[in-house]
């Protein structure tokens, strides 16, 4: 999704630890993640929805990898085990360490709601906003006014309130009875 794609831009996973990354279905090492770079070694695996913790152990001070699949890799198969194998030599995970987020948009690294509103300003994460609905929209929350107000004058103005037309494009199904307005006469 859009919004995704704007995350994966503001900010990096930093990986020590592994307690709180999925090894095949989060994005920790190269550009997507390895159940989308090695979909046939995911298909395989018997460890689907382990933590990166969950798929080695320390000894000695050296992280060893410790893979469960459900069968033997075919001969033509290897090359694919082995280019998993250069990409984890990659990371570098931390005995003892934690995994945190890496703010891009900020030298300390750290996350300031001033620097996300300026880059989702800068971005083209509006593209459907023109120069005057976005000042119209930074106005909203200059309003004072209750900070509900403010999230409903935003909801408004990017057509995100739950309607039923909104609710049908997300699938979600509602009684129509529920979706009566109160303020249309039928």
């Amino acid at each position: 999704s859009n919004e995704s794609k704007w995350f994966d831009s503001m900010a990096v996973r930093k990986v020590e630890k592994g307690d709180k990354v999925l090894f095949w279905c989060n994005r920790w090492v190269g550009q997507q993640s390895l159940a989308n770079e090695f979909p046939r070694l995911y298909l395989n695996s018997l460890q689907k929805e382990e933590c990166i913790i969950n798929m080695g152990e320390w000894a000695e001070g050296v992280w060893r990898w410790n893979f469960r699949w459900h069968r033997d890799w075919f001969v033509w198969e290897r090359e694919v085990v082995e280019r998993l194998s250069l990409m984890l030599g990659e990371a570098r995970l931390v005995e003892g360490g934690e995994d945190s987020w890496i703010w891009k948009q900020d030298r300390t690294g750290n996350y300031l709601v001033k620097s996300s509103y300026l880059a989702l300003c800068d971005s083209n994460f509006f593209p459907n906003c023109d120069d005057s609905m976005l000042n119209t929209l930074a106005d909203i929350w200059r309003l004072k006014v209750p900070p509900k107000s403010n999230l409903f004058l935003w909801r408004l103005m990017r057509n995100r309130l739950p309607s039923g037309d909104n609710l049908a494009r997300r699938n979600i199904v509602v009684d129509e009875g529920v979706l009566k307005c109160v303020l249309r006469q039928n």
